[in-house]
């Protein structure tokens, strides 16, 4: 997968791909009005628990074997828990979770200005898929907030690709949708 990875970057160097329109965005607001995010209207929106909500984007074509999604959960933690105090637990977590998956990439980055963990996997789901599963996790005003963005490996690195942009700045949709993230109690 690694070189899978190392040959669409340098494809992505040789190759100047189309700027594509932005899609038009709705905004969605949580239940308990702990977060916004922009997302496009063509994604589908499912609330699972009042504490849970999955955008699901539309399948690009016939052939698309998966559709992308972001969920974004939310849940009160004590007042001295911190963001490195959950990391192991999560991380432990989600690799027991995502049977044969490897964690390739793990850093500290800011959403909406907070100091957020990101850690990355990738597996073959058992339909032969290679997916890849971004997790970012910040905690704001007592509050852990959760967000996985799940996308078939392949079908993400043409998306950056195409994006038109430099290599530093390639970003697929749902990244771009992260990104976009409002805490509205910090």
């Amino acid at each position: 997968m690694k070189l899978l990875f190392i040959f669409f970057c340098l494809l992505g160097m040789l190759v100047k791909g189309s700027a594509q329109s932005k899609p038009e965005l709705s905004s969605f607001t949580d239940t308990f009005g702990i977060y916004s995010i922009k997302f496009p209207k063509t994604y589908f929106v499912s609330k699972q628990r009042p504490q849970t909500t999955m955008f699901v984007a539309p399948k690009d074509n016939d052939q698309d074997k998966f559709q992308e999604r972001i969920v974004i959960e939310v849940a009160s933690v004590d007042a001295n828990v911190t963001i490195e105090s959950i990391e192991k637990a999560i991380v432990e977590q989600l690799l027991a979770n995502l049977k044969g998956s490897t964690a390739t990439l793990k850093y500290t980055t800011k959403l909406d200005g907070i100091p957020t963990k990101k850690q990355i996997f990738s597996w073959t789901s058992s339909d032969g898929v290679m997916l890849t599963a971004a997790h970012y996790w910040l905690i704001s005003k007592g509050t852990l907030i959760r967000i996985t963005t799940l996308e078939e490996t392949v079908v993400a690195m043409q998306k950056k690709l195409n994006s038109g942009k430099s290599f530093s700045e390639m970003k697929t949709p749902e990244e771009e949708i992260v990104e976009s993230i409002v805490v509205l109690k910090k």
